[in-house]
């Protein structure tokens, strides 16, 4: 019998070491479970959330301030050289030494209708209404037979 009364007694001590084990688990979790409903750890969450938010909504603006500085440089840049784009320098070329700006228009023509056929290209001056061609000269290929 006690024998028995031992094995009982060994076997009860066991169940409630593993019971108050359990007991203790349950305890934890429900602590966890408690700190997680808390209002200061979901607010805690919650600005965490929305500063990471924050952040890359940030990184995203600078990229777009960024790529719009970018483009619009470009645009500039752009429109700096559109005016330019027909524009050919003859270098070495001689200065007008005169006063009025037609004259001197008119020896820069008379320069490069030289300066073409002299080149055997053919060269005369078109008379526009368009403002936006102020000197104007039209090239034209010379015709001149070339061997075959």
């Amino acid at each position: 019998m006690g024998e028995e009364n031992n094995r009982v007694k060994a076997e009860v001590d066991s169940g409630l070491v593993k019971q108050s084990s359990e007991v203790q688990g349950l305890k934890l979790e429900f602590d966890n479970m408690k700190k997680l409903e808390s209002p200061e750890s979901w607010a805690e969450m919650a600005v965490k959330h929305v500063d990471a938010k924050l952040d890359s909504v940030a990184l995203n603006v600078e990229n777009v301030n960024k790529a719009l500085h970018e483009a619009r440089e470009a645009a500039l840049e752009e429109q700096d050289k559109e005016p330019r784009r027909n524009n050919i320098i003859i270098y070495r070329a001689q200065e007008s030494t005169a006063t009025s700006a037609e004259d001197r228009l008119r020896e820069d023509v008379t320069f490069c209708q030289n300066l073409l056929i002299g080149l055997n290209a053919g060269a005369h001056t078109v008379r526009t209404t368009d403002e936006n061609y102020l000197r104007c000269l039209q090239l034209q290929p010379a015709l001149s037979k070339v061997p075959v």
